[in-house]
């Protein structure tokens, strides 16, 4: 008489035990994310204390510096050759300072929507002309409404874009343009940023905010997932992606409550 084979199910299969499996994965995905945030808001703390060191050091020491060369040539004829070299020189590095300072502002207190872009516009000017890049910004430059805004979350946002812009307009030949269009109502500020690079592919669109999803060689991966980041969890605004309007392949659109009287 034949042996009869006895079937043992799985254990992988087993409903109890897939439960348990389901179960530990999302505690590990909340453990994750807890962690995610723990990190991020470390960062951003020692983020502003550099920033804050830094302020600190191009307002006192190299001003003072600045002040005190001007001082010690004052001695001399100006009409030597050498005084005026010396004084060129340190115009130049005033008006590297000047820069510094117009991107690390004294207090978040005193921001604007002109204020934002024009540090904006120090950071990534270089790049852009190197790159034979044409950017158009559109704003009322009289606009002196303060927005109670963190500055540098503002300006790492932006500049994340604008850096993705610029990247996305490296294999693509002139004209390259980018356009930043910045605005506000009662209630919120609006900045547009615009470029007509290679553009995104359906396949990616709803993948490029995910944490370390890069089509770029070499990407981190970070700078689009930080800029949903903020604008969402820090700063309680939207994100909105849209793509092929007029001359443009790739919009991003961002709305912030900015606080009113």
């Amino acid at each position: 008489m034949a042996n009869k084979k006895h079937y043992m199910p799985s254990k992988r299969l087993n409903p109890a035990m897939q439960a348990r499996r389901i179960d530990d994965l999302q505690r590990l995905v909340r453990d994750s994310e807890r962690q995610m945030k723990q990190i991020f808001e470390m960062v951003d703390s020692s983020y502003a204390r550099h920033l804050e060191v830094l302020a600190n050091f191009a307002r006192h020491n190299m001003g003072n510096a600045i002040q005190t060369m001007y001082a010690a040539l004052v001695k001399f004829d100006e009409e030597e050759e050498w005084v005026k070299e010396i004084k060129g020189a340190i115009n130049n590095l005033n008006g590297i300072l000047d820069s510094f300072k117009e991107v690390i502002p004294y207090e978040d207190s005193n921001l604007t929507i002109p204020k934002v872009l024009i540090a904006l516009d120090t950071l990534t000017r270089s790049s852009c002309y190197m790159s034979k890049i044409e950017v158009n910004y559109v704003y009322d430059s009289k606009d002196s409404k303060t927005l109670n805004l963190p500055f540098q979350y503002m300006l790492q946002v932006l500049h994340n874009l604008m850096t993705n812009a610029i990247k996305a307009l490296q294999d693509r030949e002139e004209p390259k343009m980018i356009e930043v269009r910045a605005y506000r109502d009662e209630e919120n500020c609006y900045f547009i940023i615009k470029d007509n690079g290679i553009g995104i592919t359906e396949e990616n669109l709803d993948k490029i905010f995910e944490y370390r999803y890069t089509t770029t060689e070499g990407g981190s991966g970070i700078g689009l997932y930080f800029v949903k980041y903020i604008i969402e969890n820090r700063l309680n605004g939207k994100v909105l992606v849209e793509q092929n309007i007029d001359e443009y392949s790739t919009i991003f659109n961002l709305q912030i409550p900015y606080g009113h009287d």
